[in-house]
């Protein structure tokens, strides 16, 4: 009678015991697999902020671009040559401050071939640079206009163009500023029309790597970009 009264209970002991491990394991699992989610999630979210700092590159180089664009696009309208330091005036406004993307928020393109990255990193230190160089210009653009006001002979308003003479050594002088600003003004518009199209580019490669890596996780779906003037691109 012990003998077969003890069965039931060593049984019962063990089938509560292989329940327990069940329950422990299907619960170990979904935990492991909520803490996936969670670490998807925030990657998702690490990528997302890189996402937008490429975008306020892309911003800050059009701005430039549009910029530019009003510029020459009014003086051609006003059927008069001018030095193309003439034309540009100084950009008005804070320069967007170029937040560079970080290997963190590149971490989901560490099974590529790292010419992404690669590309992020230059055109965000590219645009960085044009930001140095349309700095530059501005202050010597306004150091040659303190200089005409000084030193030239004011004629007639055409429109928005006053007409100036200068003579002898300030004419020289000012000759070789103008000659200065027109390089860095060459150098700008040849940056602004590669820079402007090479960021979109990257931007929605990035962008389509999110998606293909994060899916639904990534909240962006569409890049889209509404340029103006003669130098926007068809997107």
């Amino acid at each position: 009678m012990e003998g077969s009264s003890l069965v039931p209970v060593l049984v019962g002991g063990a089938i509560s015991l292989v329940s327990s491990v069940v329950i422990l394991s299907l619960g170990l699992l979904i935990e492991s697999k909520r803490k996936g989610r969670a670490a998807k999630s925030e990657a998702a979210l690490q990528a997302f902020v890189g996402l937008n700092k490429l975008m306020m590159t892309i911003n800050s180089i059009e701005n430039i671009a549009k910029h530019i664009d009003r510029e020459f696009e009014g003086a051609t309208k006003g059927g008069v040559t001018l030095e193309p330091a003439s034309i540009l005036r100084p950009l008005i406004g804070a320069m967007n401050e170029i937040d560079l993307v970080t290997p963190h928020e590149m971490l989901f393109l560490a099974t590529g071939d790292g010419e992404l990255p690669a590309a992020i990193q230059e055109i965000q230190h590219r645009a960085r640079n044009l930001n140095v160089i349309i700095a530059e210009y501005n202050l010597l653009r306004r150091e040659h206009d303190d200089f005409l006001e000084r030193n030239a002979k004011i004629g007639d308003l055409d429109g928005t163009n006053v007409g100036y003479t200068l003579s002898g050594k300030a004419r020289k002088i000012s000759k070789i500023k103008i000659g200065r600003l027109n390089v860095l003004v060459a150098g700008i518009i040849e940056m602004v029309e590669e820079d402007r199209k090479t960021v979109f580019d990257v931007t929605n490669e990035y962008l389509a790597k999110a998606r293909e890596h994060f899916g639904n996780d990534f909240p962006a779906k569409a890049l889209e970009i509404r340029a103006s003037g003669k130098r926007s691109l068809a997107l």
